[in-house]
């Protein structure tokens, strides 16, 4: 995701001409999504939770991941 993200932000700002996106990233960082009890359903976040770990675990197992 953050490689799409990155790519979607140089062409926003108009240098994807100027900068090239490596195919495998310098450093990693980890993601948190925190969500308030006040207003986001307890469900919701189990979902989105599921949902992000599936798309982590689909990439993981993609040639993409092994480069």
């Amino acid at each position: 995701m953050d490689y799409v993200n990155g790519l979607n932000e140089f062409r926003r700002l108009g240098v994807s001409d100027k900068i090239v996106a490596l195919p495998k990233p310098l450093k990693k960082t980890s993601l948190y999504a925190v969500f308030s009890r006040n207003t986001v359903e307890k469900d919701f976040a189990d979902k989105f939770t599921a949902e992000l770990n599936t798309e982590f675990h689909k990439y993981a197992a993609s040639k993409d991941w092994k480069k």
